[in-house]
């Protein structure tokens, strides 16, 4: 079992850093005796998995930890390429797990005016709705294709599933987005059992993190969190923990001086606060939860360097690695 660091960079946008390299966006792949679980898909996570030698028809299942886009641009790409690649009539569907319909979240307080909402009729799909839509957009090119090679579309092969939260753990997407719960499976496949509990990304809700155990060990990727007591009980005693880190200090210096910040960059620097995590919170995270090794990952601003990240780690007995995009991790 493996956890390979696909994308490491966290946050939409590309992070151009000194050396001139780019981190591929937040993705993560969790190899078993050689099929992919993969943990969202970040920009040039198709692309990614390719170079980590994986092909098309390895991917046995695919989380979504939440619908922000840094999470699952390629997702797109991954459905419309991997399709021809994949055996016809299917051996089996790629299962698509992520979140269900939310809601529209409360308007900042510091806002100027409403907010234009995109399909107001539906303005918050959840992972069933979004890939239906995703192969609509495509229409033009897959219509083409079925007709001309005979292709069908995508979703003959890539199957979403939305992850139902407990009536009894009294979630609301606005009011009550990270009620404490214990993990629910999501998915169990001959070598694996998946995962998942909310966790804190104000205001996006539902956002989950994973857990996928298997009888070599155990890894679980965090998604966006701020630090979340769900987390912990999810990742109890696990081998790897796979937790998004934010440098705070770094991204709020970039807009300069805070009496100049406009209403826009104080919603940004707000968010960031409530809705991400500290390297200093995700190591304290991992030693609360008793996990032998921490990995950080969607790292925020994505242009600074390995050096600088470990220089804000603190001490602790717990190993702590700063991945590079392709970076291999054994677990177990």
């Amino acid at each position: 079992m493996r956890v390979i660091t696909l994308g490491t960079a966290g946050g939409p946008g590309w992070g151009r850093r000194e050396d001139g390299t780019v981190r591929s966006g937040v993705a993560t792949a969790i190899e078993v005796d050689g099929r992919v679980h993969l943990v969202d898909a970040g920009y040039g996570a198709g692309r990614q998995l390719v170079l980590a030698g994986f092909p098309a028809d390895a991917l046995e299942t695919v989380l979504i930890t939440h619908m922000h886009s840094d999470h699952l641009v390629d997702l797109p790409g991954i459905m419309l390429f991997s399709m021809w690649r994949l055996p016809l009539p299917p051996a089996r569907t790629i299962p698509v797990i992520g979140p269900a319909t939310g809601v529209l979240p409360r308007l900042w307080e510091l806002a100027r005016e409403e907010p234009t909402v995109i399909t107001p009729h539906a303005p918050m799909p959840g992972i069933d709705e979004t890939m239906r839509r995703l192969v609509s957009a495509f229409a033009n090119d897959l219509n083409d294709r079925a007709f001309d090679t005979l292709r069908p579309s995508p979703l003959t092969w890539f199957e979403p599933r939305e992850i139902p939260v407990p009536d009894e753990v009294g979630f609301d997407a606005v009011t009550a987005s990270h009620p404490s719960m214990d993990p629910v499976v999501v998915h169990r496949g001959d070598d694996v059992t998946i995962s998942a509990t909310l966790v804190d990304h104000f205001p996006t809700a539902p956002a989950f993190a994973f857990r996928i155990d298997s009888a070599y060990g155990s890894a679980v990727v965090s998604g966006d969190t701020g630090p979340s007591s769900n987390l912990v009980r999810l990742a109890r005693g696990a081998d790897v923990l796979v937790h998004e880190a934010l440098d705070f200090g770094s991204l709020e210096r970039a807009y300069g001086p805070e009496e100049g910040w406009t209403p826009e960059v104080r919603s940004i620097v707000g968010h960031h606060r409530r809705a991400h995590t500290s390297p200093e919170d995700a190591v304290r995270i991992a030693e609360e939860a008793g996990v032998r090794r921490l990995v950080l990952n969607h790292l925020a601003p994505s242009r600074l360097s390995r050096t600088h990240w470990k220089g804000l780690i603190p001490a602790t007995s717990i190993d702590v690695v700063v991945p590079e995009d392709l970076d291999i991790v054994e677990v177990g």
